[in-house]
């Protein structure tokens, strides 16, 4: 995703990556600095973060982050750790969970399958 991300909403996988750093409050795959090493510069300009990496999203908040010559203070604050981090905590927490839902469906289904032989 990041390889092709061009900052364009109306770009399905840009929309998708914009939601899930949204969501998870994250920036990137494994931090912000994949803005300015993993894009395409023909699609994206390497001195920018998305906006949908700024704790509070505004327009462009997160233009020219990488950019030397804008002072530190001037910057927006933005979510640094990356989503793919994010993403694998989210399913090691409910991992417990989908584990007794399935053996919860596991052992009505052979409840069936006794009474259906009876």
């Amino acid at each position: 995703f990041i390889a092709t991300y061009s900052g364009e909403d109306d770009v399905n996988t840009d929309h998708v990556f914009n939601v899930l750093m949204e969501e998870f409050d994250c920036c990137g795959v494994n931090n912000v600095s994949d803005w300015n090493t993993m894009t395409n510069e023909d699609e994206w300009r390497q001195e920018n973060i998305p906006d949908s990496c700024c704790v509070n999203m505004t327009s462009r908040c997160g233009w020219d982050y990488f950019n030397p010559d804008v002072d530190e203070a001037a910057k927006e604050p933005i979510h640094e750790s990356g989503c793919l981090t994010k993403a694998v905590d989210t399913v090691k927490a409910h991992m417990q969970l989908a584990g007794i839902l399935a053996l919860v469906i596991l052992v009505v289904e052979f409840i069936q399958i006794i009474l259906l032989v009876l």
